[in-house]
């Protein structure tokens, strides 16, 4: 008897100095809490002159440029001089024609008036004097109106704004009603994003967009996303969205590139790292640990961002094992390394 009693003392102990060397895992967790996070995608584009913003100077007459006082990308001040051109001796001859004529008619119309006093002119001669007259006086303003004269012709800005293209140089001929040069508005801008078919099925007009220079460190701009078009672009394939922007003196500029980060939704849910979220047959799931256990626990993730997931499945406290998971089994044992929160 007393030898039977010492063989199950042996046994037990033999069990139970197994169970004290059974192995531990060791992991790092983190604690889960809300966040507020946001679905986004990145894209590039180009910053161009706003849509209908651009304003066209255009000569009124023919003529020789004999000036060209800006270059391209240039901000100008309203009243700024930006190209002469020296008018045509045709023009200059037109003009010459035109004084003359209301200088006769002028002169007519005074002798009328004369001859109608004495007698000697009736009322239809004073009244044919006096359409002449106005009809010459008309022309003349008519063509100082459209800046037609002897001089040179001096295009000035309407407006403070940047000169976005210059099309003639000093020398070249142009035709009457031809365009020189186009303007847009220096704080008015617009980005336009080149959006895959599948980025742009998700993104809405006035989703927020923040814009950042490609190149450079600029401060960023937000914005809203104003239109999306419904076809893609034939050379690229791509399908563009604009968003307007806002600038200084400081920039950004047209023709800048520029990354938009644009939001497509934001929700408030329980956050873990991208690391803590496994998956295989049965779903995603993740191991949460209460005294010193791992223990499975079903997870839904509900959107990534950040390198964070937003779950669906956990409370708020729950301790997750963010490393060494990839090695653990539901209910093996763990030794904890640290305990962050979830967002750091």
């Amino acid at each position: 008897m007393k030898a039977h009693q010492l063989l199950c003392a042996a046994f037990l102990t033999a069990i139970a100095s197994s169970a004290a060397a059974a192995p531990t895992t060791a992991v790092k967790v983190e604690t889960v809490h809300r966040e507020t996070l946001s679905d986004t995608v990145t894209a590039y584009g180009q910053l161009v002159p706003s849509p209908g913003g651009v304003e066209w100077l255009s000569a009124s007459q023919g003529g020789r440029v004999v000036a060209v006082l800006v270059t391209q990308g240039a901000r100008v001040a309203k009243g700024q001089a930006l190209v002469k051109i020296q008018a045509t001796p045709q023009t200059q001859a037109d003009f010459e024609s035109a004084l003359s004529a209301l200088s006769s008619t002028r002169s007519k119309l005074a002798q009328t008036r004369s001859l109608k006093k004495g007698g000697l002119a009736t009322r239809a001669d004073l009244a044919a004097a006096q359409g002449a007259f106005a009809s010459a006086r008309a022309r003349v303003a008519a063509l100082k109106a459209e800046g037609v004269g002897p001089h040179a012709q001096t295009l000035k800005a309407a407006r403070a704004a940047v000169v976005t293209q210059v099309k003639v140089s000093r020398g070249e001929w142009v035709n009457a009603g031809a365009r020189i040069a186009a303007l847009a508005p220096g704080n008015a801008l617009w980005a336009r994003f080149g959006l895959t078919p599948e980025q742009a099925a998700a993104v809405k007009p006035h989703a927020a967009v923040k814009l950042t220079p490609v190149f450079g460190s600029g401060h960023g701009l937000k914005s809203r996303v104003a239109t999306v078009d419904a076809q893609a672009d034939a050379a690229t394939g791509l399908i563009d969205a604009e968003v307007p922007v806002t600038t200084d003196k400081n920039g950004p500029f047209t023709g800048e590139w520029v990354a938009g980060t644009i939001t497509l939704h934001r929700i408030k849910a329980l956050a873990v790292k991208r690391t803590a979220v496994l998956a295989d047959a049965s779903g995603h799931y993740v191991f949460v640990v209460r005294h010193g256990i791992a223990h499975r626990v079903a997870v839904e993730p509900l959107i990534r961002t950040n390198g964070l997931v937003g779950v669906r499945g956990l409370e708020a406290g729950d301790v997750v094992v963010t490393q060494g998971n990839f090695e653990l089994h539901d209910g093996d044992a763990v030794h904890i390394e640290g305990a962050k929160g979830a967002g750091s």
